[in-house]
């Protein structure tokens, strides 16, 4: 299954590409300021929702520990 994540602010939603609706509904958020962030294969929506969480939270930490250390080290 192949799953399109789209953004807007901290918040994500998805939706299965291969849905009817997919294209009405994509259009849709879009039109409310949903940013697309990315398109996920899985086998299903938990696995594609555990994918995107996982590489968006090791992101964040990542981000976190580098602006960190550029305060500790900068000062």
């Amino acid at each position: 299954m192949e799953f399109q994540f789209l953004r807007k602010d901290k918040a994500y939603t998805y939706l299965d590409m291969h849905a009817d609706s997919f294209e009405e509904e994509k259009a849709q958020l879009q039109a409310q300021g949903w940013e697309l962030a990315e398109e996920i294969e899985a086998k299903d929506k938990k696995d594609a929702i555990e994918q995107y969480k996982s590489r968006h939270t090791n992101f964040a930490a990542k981000a976190a520990a580098i602006g960190a250390a550029i305060g500790f080290f900068g000062s």
